[in-house]
C-alpha cells in the first residue's frame, strides 16, 4: 500500500528533513510540499493525501486554521510537528493523535507512521476526524499562551456607507462571512446593519482575543459577552444571542462549544507541572 504524503511547513530546512525521512519508509510516497497554510489548504481541497506531515506554527496562519478549512471528506491522516515542549503537548498525546518535535528524529518519525499505518488498516480516517478537531484544543491554547496573546487588538475598522469606522471589539456581537466573500461581516450589539472588512475568517479572528470569542461555524465567530444562551438538541447545538439571534454551531465545531458548555471557558483547563507552574494545554 502507498501512502501519499503531503509536507506542510514553513521552514525549508525542516521540508527537506521530513522529505528525507519519508524517504526511508518504502511505502510512503511525498506527493507535494508547501510553504505556507494557504498553499495547504488548496492542495488538501483537491484531494489524493493519505498522511499530512503538519508544523503548528505557519507565520501568520497556523496548522489549526489549514484543518478547519479542510473538507471531513478530504481529510488525511495528520502527524503534527511542533516546537513545544513536553508540557506543552502533555495534553494533545493523551488523544491518541502523534506529534513530532522539532529536530524531528528518525526513530520517532518511524514510530508515528507506524501509528498512521495501523490507523489506515482499520479504516479509521473519516471517523477520526471529528476527534482530531475536539484534540486540537489543547493544543491551541499552548500555541496562544506562546504568543502571550500579542496578537489581540482593542479595536478594528471596517467599512460602511462609503466611510470606515473605528469599531471597538467589545461591541461585537458576531463576524460572519458568505461564501466566496472577501470581506467579513460584523455585527454590532443594537445594530441592524454590518461593517465590512477585507479578510478572511483566520485572519480577523487573529485579532480577537481568544477568550472572548468563540467560532461555531467556518463562517461564524460570536462574541461570548452577548452570547444570552445555549440550547442543546439531540445532537447540536444552538448559540443564542441576547438579542434573541439564534445561530446553529456547525458540526465540526461541536467539540469546542460542548467544551465551553463544560467549563465556562474557551479551551481546556491548564494542568500543573512540576514546581507549581501551570503548563498551557491547548491547538
Amino acid at each position: 500500500m502507498t501512502i501519499r504524503t503531503l509536507i506542510v511547513d514553513d521552514e525549508a530546512p525542516t521540508r527537506a528533513s521530513l522529505h528525507d525521512l519519508c524517504a526511508m519508509q518504502s511505502d510512503l510516497q511525498v506527493v507535494g510540499e508547501c510553504s505556507s497554510a494557504s498553499q495547504a489548504i488548496k492542495r488538501l481541497c483537491i484531494g489524493g493525501i493519505d498522511l499530512l506531515l503538519l508544523d503548528v506554527q505557519l507565520g501568520p496562519l497556523t496548522g489549526f486554521d489549514v484543518l478547519h478549512e479542510v473538507p471531513a471528506l478530504r481529510a488525511p491522516l495528520v502527524i503534527f510537528i511542533t516546537a513545544f515542549d513536553q508540557h506543552a503537548v502533555r495534553a494533545f498525546e493523551e488523544n491518541a493523535l502523534d506529534y513530532l518535535l522539532k529536530p524531528v528524529g528518525e526513530d520517532r518519525f518511524r514510530k508515528a507512521v507506524e501509528r498512521a499505518r495501523q490507523q489506515m488498516s482499520r479504516g479509521a480516517v473519516a471517523n477520526m476526524y471529528d476527534h482530531l478537531r475536539a484534540a486540537l484544543v489543547p493544543l491551541q491554547r499552548a500555541l496562544h499562551a506562546a504568543s502571550d496573546g500579542s496578537n489581540a487588538q482593542h479595536r478594528v475598522v471596517a467599512e460602511r456607507d462609503g466611510a470606515f469606522h473605528v469599531i471597538d471589539m467589545d461591541l461585537i456581537e458576531s463576524i460572519e462571512v458568505e461564501a466566496h466573500s472577501n470581506y467579513v461581516a460584523i455585527r454590532l450589539v443594537g445594530d441592524d446593519g454590518t461593517y465590512l472588512k477585507r479578510g478572511t475568517m483566520q485572519s480577523i479572528g487573529a485579532l480577537l482575543e481568544v477568550s472572548q470569542f468563540l467560532r461555531i461555524r467556518r463562517n461564524c465567530i460570536v462574541n461570548l459577552a452577548h452570547v444570552a444562551r445555549i440550547e442543546r438538541g439531540t445532537d447540536d447545538f444552538a448559540i443564542i444571542l441576547k438579542t434573541g439571534r439564534r445561530l446553529l454551531v456547525g458540526r465540526s465545531f461541536r467539540h469546542a462549544v460542548a467544551e465551553f458548555v463544560r467549563t465556562g471557558r474557551v479551551g481546556a483547563s491548564m494542568p500543573q507541572v512540576p514546581g507549581g507552574a501551570s503548563a498551557p494545554t491547548r491547538l
